[in-house]
């Protein structure tokens, strides 16, 4: 069972991440939708609204997403493998969308590691990051 302290680190993640993207109108079928994301024996729902709120309930969803955690660090360096690991299950139209945005995520590293580490750091950092990407890419 996850704390409301866990739900809500999980929630500021998922807005840091997501959120440009989301706001944008190609995912405004999104809007009102409730995904429940399912990892392993973690399961919480994600309500899209203005913002991505994290919910932890048993009511109905509009679509399940079913992700192994080996194919977490897959999906943060980019490679296309990991949707042969993730099952959804249900509404066809917002199952849709939510692989779209998934498809187009687009995270921009060095942008985000700026605000911790500065920039000369966070431009080095970068550098090895898309070393590794393209190494496990080949």
């Amino acid at each position: 069972m996850l704390t409301e302290i866990t739900l809500r680190k999980i929630e500021d993640l998922i807005n840091y991440l997501f959120l440009d993207q989301y706001k944008n109108s190609n995912y405004s079928e999104l809007n009102m939708k409730r995904i429940r994301l399912k990892f392993e024996n973690i399961s919480f729902v994600m309500f899209f609204k203005e913002d991505i709120k994290i919910v932890q309930d048993e009511d109905p969803v509009d679509l399940e997403v079913y992700i192994t955690a080996d194919v977490l660090p897959s999906f943060f360096v980019g490679l296309n493998d990991f949707k042969k690991k993730v099952k959804l299950n249900g509404d066809a139209n917002v199952a849709s969308v939510f692989n779209d945005l998934i498809e187009n995520f687009d995270f921009n590293i060095e942008e985000k590691l700026v605000i911790i580490f500065g920039e000369f750091n966070a431009s080095l950092i970068t550098k090895i990051f898309f070393t590794v990407k393209s190494e496990l890419n080949d």
